[in-house]
């Protein structure tokens, strides 16, 4: 009688492994320190659109993105960034509060251009 309960719980114990490897899984990776395009989309020339509803493209030559329909003006790491009479501003606000900013708090791509 013990051998036959231990034959039925071995094969409860199997079937119940069995069934919980086909349980689908996700792998979250994380990009701190990244501020491109999710790993599994496209890198250069790939839209989203952020919080406010703003579409964006991103350039990879930059490692920022470009505000569509804003000529000019970028966006990273929730902040947009425009030049303006030779010198640069940041808002977080895509219409108004802008700030004139120094190279040292600009995105690398934005620093040179």
């Amino acid at each position: 009688m013990n051998r036959r309960k231990f034959i039925r719980s071995f094969s409860f114990a199997g079937v119940a492994f069995l069934l919980a490897a086909c349980i689908p899984t996700e792998i979250f990776i994380s990009r701190r320190g990244r501020h491109g395009p999710p790993s599994h989309a496209p890198a250069h020339g790939h839209r989203k659109k952020n919080r406010h509803g703003i579409e964006m493209t991103y350039d990879s030559n930059l490692g920022i993105y470009i505000v569509v329909g804003y000529t000019g003006y970028y966006y990273y790491d929730g902040i947009y960034y425009r030049k303006q009479n030779n010198q640069w501003e940041s808002s977080k606000d895509l219409k108004k509060d802008w700030k004139k900013s120094s190279k040292h708090g600009m995105p690398k791509g934005l620093k040179n251009k």
